[in-house]
């Protein structure tokens, strides 16, 4: 998890993304951190009450959006992945100190960053949606989703695609694809289901 430095509204971002909320009751920049920082610190000990060990790392004050780590991917066979982001802000949160901590369990296998001075981007587990079980990726096109770098990366990490059009309630594209989906795995017990079912 990555504890925030700054969070408010990111200029770099607005253009593509209808949902992202302007300041507009003038609230101070240290009350939005204050309580961004309360929310981070209740999520953090809500999982770690469930014996899940948190690592965190402090954001840096240029990257608004710091606590949004989706310019990386990790993988079950100890390999990650780094991304292309749009916004030149987000490519600041690639900071070495985060890469080097992420090399010290992990195997750098790809790293898409040198699309983005193509205007080519795909941001990671945002941009797409996996079905791990079933190798199978979800994405929506957007701005911040590259068709051709999506189908790229699918081929060459064996996922088949999913791809689709959206439109938000504006009218435009919808900027990352786990904005409206998820893909979950839920373990039912049959029998036990088929018998509580009413008809």
């Amino acid at each position: 998890m990555i504890e925030p430095e700054v969070f408010h509204s990111n200029d770099e971002t607005l253009a593509s993304n209808d949902y992202q909320s302007v300041n507009e009751e003038n609230t101070s920049l240290e009350e939005i951190k204050d309580k961004a920082l309360i929310e981070f610190n209740n999520l953090k000990s809500e999982i770690e009450k469930r014996n899940i060990q948190v690592t965190s790392m402090k954001g840096i004050k240029e990257c608004p959006d710091h606590i949004f780590p989706n310019w990386f991917i990790t993988f079950e066979d100890k390999t990650f992945q780094l991304f292309s982001m749009k916004a030149k802000n987000r490519r600041l949160e690639k900071t070495s100190d985060m890469i080097n901590f992420l090399k010290d369990g992990y195997a750098l296998v790809d790293d898409l960053s040198a699309f983005e001075e193509k205007e080519m981007f795909l941001e990671a587990t945002s941009s797409m949606v996996f079905d791990r079980v079933n190798k199978v990726v979800y994405a929506g096109l957007s701005p911040r989703t590259n068709k051709d770098l999506l189908q790229k990366w699918c081929n060459d990490n064996s996922y088949e695609l999913v791809l689709f059009e959206t439109l938000s309630h504006k009218g435009s594209e919808i900027y990352h694809t786990d904005v409206f989906m998820y893909a979950g795995l839920e373990i039912l017990d049959l029998k036990e289901n088929l018998c509580s079912m009413q008809f």
